[in-house]
C-alpha cells in the first residue's frame, strides 16, 4: 500500500477496553488451520477433549485449534467420510444457557442454509457426549483476512476482488433472507489463490418474511430484538449501533468499513472506546481514503463512499448491485483502464493545471453545449495572495478533474461571474444567456452574500429554475439539477425572494465549518492547512458526484431519443462490460 500511515492511529478493530454485548465474543470464533496451536493469552489450560478422544461416534480429535468466548474448535477427523474438519465445541457454562445454544445452532443453520463457494460448509450439527452442542465444519486451509492486514497492505486489484467475492457471498445469504450482522475482516478467511470463505454467521438474523426451507425460528431469541446493540463496532451500520432493526443494507454498510481497512490500513472510525467508536459512528465522516493510499482509484472511492453512507436509502440497495459495480473495476484494473483515471497525490503544487481560458467574446453556443453552469460572485474569485489562484478557479479546475474521473467523459464547465447588482457581461450577452440556459444540463451556484445581492443569482438561477420546471425537468430520476453550494453562510432573509423557495429545499454543500472554541469560521480551501485542504477536497468529491449522477441519467435519456429517432429502435450498450467495450465503441461510431 502506497501512501503515508499514521501509526498512532491505526487502532487496530477488536482492542476495545469496553466489552460490547454482541460483539465476536459471543457472535462465534473463526479459526483457521493457520492458527493451529496458537493460543489466546491465559489460554493454556488442557483442552476439555483429549486428543484421540471421538466425538459423537464419529469425529476423532487431533489436536486443539483455539479457543474463544463460545468454547473451543479442534481438529477432528471424519472417521465415516475419511476427511478433516474443524469441530466447534460449545463450552459446558454457555451450553446451560438456552439462548447462547440457540445462538450456536443458528449459526450452523443460517451457515448451512447456503449453499455458495464464498461460504464455509457445515457438516453436521450434534451434541458431544457431555452434551455439548457442536458444529462439524470445513476446515479453511487459509488465513484469516485481518492477520493478512496486519502483515501489510494488499494491492487495489486484490482489496477489489475480496470485495466482489463477500458481495457474493452476501448476495447469496440475502436471497436466503439471512443478514449476516458482523462482517469483519477476522470473519473472512483467505486462503490459496486469493478464494475468500466468509465466516461465523452466529449474528445472523432472518430477514421478516423469508420463508424459505432451512428458516431460523428467532422470534423467542432477545438477542434478535431491537434495543440491543450486536455486531463489532468498528463495521457495524448506524442503524445497529441505535440498536434499531436492520435489513441487507446494514452488511453493505460493514462491507464497506472492511473495504475501507483494506485501502487505508485503518478503521473508518478509529477510537479509544466504545462510546467514541459510536459517537463518530452516527456524528462523523471518515477521513478521505486518498489521504492515507495515493494509489486508490476513484471509482473505488465511490463505491466504498456509497457503501458507508449513514442512511440506508443512499447506499446500494442490494450486495449483487454492490458486486456488479467491483466486478467492473476488477476488470478496468486488469486492463489499466482504471489506473488512466487516478489522481495524481493531493497538494502536488507542480501538478496544478491552468487556469481557465477567459470567455470568448461570444460565449452564446458554449453556454447551450455546457454540462455545468457555474454562477458566482466576482468577489469570491479574487486571489487572497499573490502568486495563488482565485477560489472559483480552483473550484473549476478540480470539480472538471472529478467529474471527468466518475464519468470517464469530457466535462464543459461555463464560469459565470456576477458583480454586485449585475453580470460580468454586456445586458444583451446577457440576456442571450439567460436565453440558452435551459439547455445548460445543470446549475451550480455558489452562495455567498455577494452573490445573493448579484442579478446572478435574481436572473440566472431564478430563470433556469422557471424554465426546468415548467418543463416538468428540475429533477432529474430525483437528483436536483440545481447545485447549491455554500462557500460563505448566508441568512434565509438575505436570499431573493423569488429564489429563495428552491434553494432552501436543495442539499446544501457547505464549504466551511465554525470553530467550537472561537467560534470563528474556517472556509475549506487548498492553502489553509492539511485538514482544510482535506474538507476542501471531501466536499468537491461529494457536489462532482451528485453533479455526474445527473449528467449520467440526462445522457443516458438523450441517447435514447436519438436511438428512438432513427427509425424507432433503441440499442442499448453494456457500457459496464468491458470485454464488449470493442463491439460498443463501433455502435456508437
Amino acid at each position: 500500500m502506497s501512501g503515508p500511515q499514521d501509526p498512532d492511529q491505526l487502532k487496530r478493530r477488536d482492542t476495545l477496553p469496553v466489552p460490547l454485548p454482541g460483539d465476536s465474543c459471543i457472535g462465534g470464533m473463526p479459526l483457521h488451520a493457520s492458527e493451529a496451536g496458537s493460543l489466546p493469552p491465559g489460554g493454556q489450560a488442557a483442552p476439555r477433549i483429549a486428543a484421540e478422544a471421538v466425538v459423537a461416534g464419529r469425529f476423532r480429535v487431533v489436536r486443539l485449534l483455539g479457543r474463544g468466548g463460545m468454547g473451543e474448535v479442534y481438529l477432528c477427523e471424519d472417521t465415516r467420510l475419511g476427511r478433516q474438519v474443524a469441530l466447534k465445541v460449545l463450552s459446558p457454562e454457555l451450553a446451560r444457557d438456552p439462548q447462547y445454544v440457540l445462538r450456536f445452532r443458528r449459526e450452523a443453520r443460517a451457515a448451512s442454509a447456503l449453499n455458495h463457494p464464498a461460504v464455509c460448509v457445515i457438516h453436521e450439527i450434534g451434541e458431544a457426549e457431555d452434551g455439548c452442542p457442536f458444529i462439524a465444519m470445513e476446515l479453511l486451509e487459509g488465513e484469516a483476512l485481518d492477520a493478512r492486514l496486519q502483515r501489510g497492505g494488499l494491492g487495489m486489484a486484490e482489496i477489489v476482488d475480496i470485495g466482489a467475492q463477500i458481495a457474493d457471498a452476501l448476495e447469496a445469504a440475502h436471497a436466503k433472507g439471512i443478514v449476516h450482522r458482523d462482517i469483519k475482516p477476522a470473519n473472512v478467511s483467505i486462503a490459496a489463490g486469493g478464494r475468500v470463505k466468509v465466516l461465523d454467521f452466529g449474528l445472523a438474523k432472518r430477514i421478516a418474511g423469508a420463508d424459505d426451507e432451512g428458516r431460523l425460528d428467532t422470534s423467542s431469541l432477545a438477542s434478535t430484538q431491537a434495543g440491543l446493540l450486536l455486531g463489532t463496532p468498528f463495521y457495524m451500520s448506524p442503524e445497529q449501533a441505535l440498536a434499531r432493526a436492520v435489513d441487507h443494507r446494514s452488511d453493505i454498510y460493514s462491507l464497506g468499513a472492511l473495504l475501507y481497512e483494506c485501502i487505508t490500513g485503518r478503521v473508518p472510525f478509529p477510537s479509544e472506546t466504545v462510546l467514541e467508536a459510536i459517537e463518530k459512528l452516527l456524528n462523523a465522516q471518515p477521513e478521505a481514503m486518498a489521504r492515507f493510499n495515493y494509489a486508490l482509484p476513484p471509482e473505488l472511492e465511490r463505491i466504498v463512499r456509497k457503501c458507508l453512507e449513514k442512511s440506508p436509502e443512499r447506499r446500494y440497495q442490494s450486495a449483487r448491485e454492490l458486486s456488479l459495480d467491483l466486478k467492473t473495476l476488477r476488470r478496468e484494473l486488469e486492463t489499466g483502464q482504471a489506473g488512466a483515471r487516478a489522481p495524481a497525490a493531493l497538494g502536488a503544487q507542480s501538478a496544478i493545471a491552468p487556469a481557465p481560458s477567459p470567455a470568448p467574446a461570444q460565449p452564446i453556443e458554449e453556454v447551450r453545449k455546457a454540462d455545468v453552469f457555474l454562477t458566482y460572485a466576482h468577489v469570491d474569485d479574487q486571489p487572497l495572495a499573490a502568486g495563488r489562484q482565485g477560489w472559483i478557479t480552483q473550484l473549476q479546475r478540480n470539480l472538471k478533474v472529478r467529474l471527468e474521473q466518475l464519468s470517464g467523459d469530457e466535462v464543459r464547465i461555463w464560469p459565470q461571474s456576477n458583480s454586485l447588482g449585475r453580470s460580468q457581461v454586456e445586458p444583451q450577452v446577457e440576456r442571450q444567456i439567460i436565453e440558452q440556459l435551459p439547455e445548460v444540463k445543470t446549475l451550480v451556484s455558489v452562495l455567498s452574500p455577494p452573490f445573493v445581492r448579484s442579478e446572478g443569482c435574481r436572473g440566472q438561477v431564478a430563470s433556469f429554475w422557471r424554465a426546468a420546471e415548467a418543463r416538468g425537468a428540475l429533477d432529474v430520476e430525483s437528483k436536483s439539477r440545481v447545485i447549491k453550494l455554500v462557500k460563505t453562510p448566508v441568512e434565509a432573509h438575505e436570499l431573493p425572494a423569488d429564489v429563495a423557495p428552491l434553494l432552501a429545499r436543495l442539499r446544501s454543500f457547505e464549504f466551511f465549518d465554525w470553530d467550537p472554541e472561537t467560534g470563528r469560521l474556517r472556509e475549506y480551501d487548498e492553502a489553509f492547512g492539511e485538514l482544510a485542504r482535506q474538507r476542501y477536497h471531501e466536499r468537491i468529491y461529494d457536489v462532482a458526484f451528485e453533479v455526474s449522477q445527473v449528467l449520467r441519467h440526462l445522457r443516458a435519456r438523450g441517447s435514447e431519443r436519438r436511438a428512438a429517432a432513427n427509425g424507432g429502435k433503441v440499442i442499448y450498450l453494456a457500457a459496464t462490460t468491458a470485454d464488449l467495450a470493442a463491439q460498443r465503441d463501433q455502435l456508437q461510431r
